[in-house]
């Protein structure tokens, strides 16, 4: 990876402090990351995912690389999204550890399957969105894994769930696409 300039730049960054107060003002779309299979399975609640290219169809998610999931991503060289509908804040809450629980006990309360890859998919998601890995990049505290996709399923009939400001939201469209 090139750089711009050195992360030892000219300039100090803000505290981790001020940078996690001004992104609680960016609202992300809340996804399980699930990866494994039977007692290995692992999963975690995340807003970082975004589209990379269409053309290949790839996405990059980003994973603390002290969360239980990251070296099983990596081992298994595969991972599926499941993105979250308004209705899966327990769901949400259960895979960000809010509870206390680990390990593939997480998956017990939900139905799961799985597309290609074999990686754990939510059965009520309103999308599921199935990788190949592709590349590992150590970034700070996380790993960017980019992901190549092989399957996908989806459901709009429910809205997705939305993070901001510490608390769960759903969208309110203030418009909607020409028909």
């Amino acid at each position: 990876m090139t750089l711009v300039r050195p992360l030892q730049g000219r300039s100090e960054p803000v505290s981790a402090e001020a940078f996690r107060a001004a992104m609680r003002n960016l609202a992300g779309g809340v996804s399980i990351i699930a990866t494994g299979r039977g007692e290995d399975r692992r999963g975690l609640t995340v807003t970082a995912v975004t589209a990379v290219t269409s053309t290949p169809p790839m996405l990059a998610v980003f994973v603390n690389q002290s969360a239980e999931a990251h070296d099983v991503i990596k081992g298994t060289g595969a991972f599926c999204v499941s993105v979250l509908a308004a209705g899966h804040v327990p769901e949400a809450a259960l895979f960000s550890g809010q509870n206390g629980l680990k390990g593939a006990i997480r998956f017990a309360p939900q139905d799961w399957d799985s597309l290609v890859t074999g990686s754990p998919a939510l059965t009520s998601a309103v999308a599921n969105i199935d990788c190949e890995l592709i590349e590992c990049i150590g970034l700070g505290s996380h790993t960017m894994f980019l992901g190549q996709v092989i399957g996908t399923r989806c459901d709009d009939g429910a809205p997705p769930l939305i993070y901001l400001r510490a608390a769960y939201h759903t969208p309110d469209p203030l418009s909607r696409p020409s028909e």
